[in-house]
């Protein structure tokens, strides 16, 4: 797991292939388990921290 940018470029410079997930389409799962489509910045969903709400992109 990458989890720094050093690794990141450590990984770059070395010339190994980094397989990236990027953000994924916002269709819901169609077995309404947990998936890559969670991570679409475009799910619509709230949440809160202490009093403060935040919302998706939606």
């Amino acid at each position: 797991m990458i989890l720094t940018v050093e690794k990141v470029q450590q990984l770059y410079k070395s010339k190994k292939e980094i397989n990236w997930l990027f953000f994924w389409g916002h269709q819901q799962s169609k077995t309404e388990s947990i998936s890559q489509s969670c991570l679409s910045q475009w799910w619509p969903c709230q949440f809160t921290e202490g009093d403060r709400f935040f919302f998706s992109c939606t």
